[in-house]
């Protein structure tokens, strides 16, 4: 029996690459491909022969697990084709629906998996994963891959369409500077269809804007251009401001002013934690941490290593709660007994999210970031964005909760809290647009802690 791969599936020269480069040796793949290019169908067809090629554990990874089964299980291509029929079914052992899953007959196990359930797809064996909408995707996931990729000498595929300067970008800009890795960076203008005709043309992009799509929109989506913000931020402006007025930086962090942590407590996902060091009228962010799970005695082991003394300890108010296996004891409790040092205090309940969201646009204008420090922190606040209405087509005003939401909550709190301990004025729109804090610096002498 003879199989032919790809399978009902046609090349276009510009995804030829890819799989030449792949045969020259190369591993790490990176396409930054405009809307509609066919990211995902071109990786889907890459994995397969590569599965094929050499038996083992093949990831197809997107940002949330429930996007998988919509956009690929049961993803349909413009000429009709479904995405799993590029599977040929000679090549099919076994297929499990719920799980999304195909072992191949060659003993290599295909699957569809979600960043934010990364550590429930953990195994032995991996040897390719495709990172579907890096951008958006869980910076994390790919820590924990990459170890298991280089011990089974693996292949990882990036593709994504830019949501501004975030870790994806990070990466593109280190990867197009590597010989070992495969880049690409493709606009509409690049782009032609088996036909030769172009697969989005410029009339089609006047006919978005005219349609109201705004021009940062349009520059990302089609143009591949990393200028723009994540869309649908809520801290995009603010983040700007720092940017250009030089406000991350890799700045020392002084001894004789205490550090205070600012906490969001996960139960099955993230614990994260912020370092505010308030030297004179400037908030200082020296660090930031998190983890996928963990316990009390690793937060605890973890602030010691770090090395600072601290100030106070502020964890979100359920930390006060009884648990279910705490052994009757609270978290903020366990905490304390980790740590008999360590001062811990639990913040409020917030009146209103959207209002506090608010406040913290203004106050991040205030802050200072230690740039490697807090790397993974400010990557949470860039991703941190509205729900979209689909059925309304606008952004609703509740936030998404995924990966960056954990950071950009415990942000939060550290911006309500040091707004309402120093007496910062209500913060209100200025000509710009932009929320900002009117009347004095608002440091009290206590928060100056000279």
């Amino acid at each position: 029996m003879q199989i032919n791969l790809p399978h009902n599936f046609q090349y276009r020269d510009y995804q030829k690459p890819q799989f030449i480069q792949s045969a020259k040796g190369i591993k790490r793949f990176m396409k930054v491909w405009h809307r509609r290019a066919g990211k995902d169908l071109t990786d889907l067809n890459f994995t397969i022969m590569k599965a094929m090629e050499t038996p083992g554990n093949y990831w197809h990874m997107l940002p949330e697990y429930n996007q998988a089964r919509k956009a690929i299980w049961e993803g349909v291509t413009k000429d009709g084709v479904r995405y799993m029929d590029c599977i040929p079914s000679e090549l099919i052992r076994k297929k499990l629906d719920n799980e999304m899953k195909i072992e191949l007959i060659n003993g290599s196990i295909w699957r569809l998996v979600g960043s934010d359930r990364i550590d429930s797809s953990m195994g032995a064996g991996t040897r390719g994963v495709v990172f579907s909408e890096y951008s958006l995707t869980d910076p994390t996931a790919w820590k924990f891959i990459e170890p298991m990729l280089l011990e089974n000498d693996g292949w990882a595929s990036f593709n994504l369409t830019p949501r501004g300067k975030n870790h994806a970008h990070k990466m593109w800009e280190l990867a197009i500077k590597n010989p070992k890795w495969f880049t690409q960076l493709l606009t509409i203008r690049d782009t032609k269809d088996l036909n030769g005709s172009p697969i989005m043309t410029e009339e089609m992009i006047e006919e978005l804007r005219s349609m109201g799509t705004d021009e940062e929109t349009i520059q990302q989506e089609y143009y591949c251009s990393f200028e723009g913000s994540m869309e649908g931020a809520y801290y995009a402006e603010a983040i700007k401001w720092l940017e250009d007025n030089k406000k991350m930086q890799e700045f020392p962090i002084l001894p004789e002013y205490p550090i205070d942590t600012y906490w969001d407590i996960g139960r099955r996902d993230y614990t994260t934690i912020w370092f505010l060091q308030r030297v004179g009228y400037e908030y200082r962010l020296v660090d930031y941490y998190y983890v996928a799970g963990g316990d009390i005695d690793v937060f605890a082991r973890e602030l010691k290593d770090r090395g600072y003394r601290y100030g106070t300890h502020y964890v979100p108010h359920d930390a006060g709660h009884l648990r279910v296996g705490m052994a009757g004891k609270t978290v903020k409790q366990q905490l304390e007994a980790s740590m008999p040092k360590e001062t811990f205090r639990l913040l409020k309940v917030t009146s209103s999210v959207q209002s506090d969201i608010f406040t913290t646009k203004a106050f991040l204008r205030r802050c200072a970031f230690h740039s490697k420090n807090c790397a993974d922190g400010l990557d949470a606040l860039k991703n941190y964005v509205k729900k979209w209405n689909d059925k309304q087509k606008r952004y609703d005003d509740d936030p998404v909760h995924n990966w960056a939401s954990h950071g950009a909550d415990a942000f939060r709190e550290l911006a309500i809290n040091n707004v309402n301990e120093d007496n910062l004025t209500v913060p209100t729109v200025n000509n710009y647009g932009v929320p900002t804090f009117t009347g004095m610096m608002g440091m009290s002498q206590k928060s100056l802690r000279v």
